[in-house]
């Protein structure tokens, strides 16, 4: 409560024995009116709020627990989340990582060479390569064509390795050739590298190679491996094996067309 000069209404500074304002002297009873006042603030309780209750005993404001809540739900859910995120990113990765491992373990195929007969492992090469046979040239033989099929004993092809032959028929003639693969497969092929003209190849480890251009191939399935004409190998044509004798069907060779 505050306390007025009883002569200029100025307000009275705290035991102040003059007023500040006129310098009337302050009488008994306005510093008795001023000191009640100071003794009643002091002595006024204070009433706690729940603030100070949980303070004082060591508990906490359920606002405080529910905004911790709060924390711990997001930080719950942030970390779910990504959780989820790296297993999900990591399934991906695994499963390309075993598609390209398949892919690599598995060659590609040529469809032709896919459906070609398979030998028996008597016609496989089972010594390897000495040093003076490092590659592997053709060999011509004479092809026989008997109404619709090319005929060249097979025994020609086991013995050589690699052999060259053609068909003609007019003033039509299409050179072609056979190898046995790797894994036993019988490869007959139009013996031509289409964008340098050359019909001469030789065999080099696991590989064909074009004696013009030098375009290396998988013996295998005929996929390109290095050289400029990589796109068009020796184009396959399918065979058969009668008895002793590989038979080619006439109609695919007559009406082969050069892709490029």
């Amino acid at each position: 409560m505050q306390n007025f000069c009883s002569r200029c209404g100025t307000t009275l500074q705290q035991n102040a024995s003059f007023c500040s304002q006129c310098g009337a002297p302050v009488s008994q009873a306005q510093k008795d009116v001023r000191q009640s006042s100071q003794n009643a603030a002091q002595n006024t309780p204070r009433v706690p709020n729940n603030a100070d209750n949980f303070h004082n005993t060591g508990q906490q404001h359920p606002n405080q627990k529910l905004s911790h809540k709060n924390k711990h739900d997001k930080v719950m859910k942030k970390s779910s989340g990504g959780e989820y995120t790296k297993i999900v990113v990591g399934a991906g990765i695994i499963v390309l990582i075993v598609v390209l491992l398949l892919n690599k373990s598995s060659a590609p195929t040529n469809s032709t060479i896919a459906l070609q007969p398979s030998l028996p492992s008597s016609f496989l090469q089972k010594e390897p390569l000495g040093a003076s046979d490092a590659s592997v040239q053709m060999v011509d033989v004479s092809a026989k064509t008997s109404g619709n099929k090319i005929t060249i004993p097979l025994d020609l092809v086991k013995k050589n390795r690699f052999v060259s032959f053609q068909y003609t028929s007019g003033a039509k003639t299409v050179p072609l050739l056979a190898y046995i693969a790797p894994d036993g497969k019988l490869v007959t092929a139009i013996s031509l590298c289409e964008p340098c003209r050359s019909t001469r190849f030789h065999i080099s480890g696991d590989n064909i190679v074009c004696n013009t251009c030098r375009t290396t191939w998988k013996l295998q399935n005929l996929e390109p491996v290095s050289g400029a004409c990589g796109a068009y190998p020796p184009d396959p044509i399918p065979s058969t094996v009668a008895g002793t004798a590989v038979q080619i069907d006439v109609k695919a060779v007559a009406n082969w067309q050069p892709r490029v």
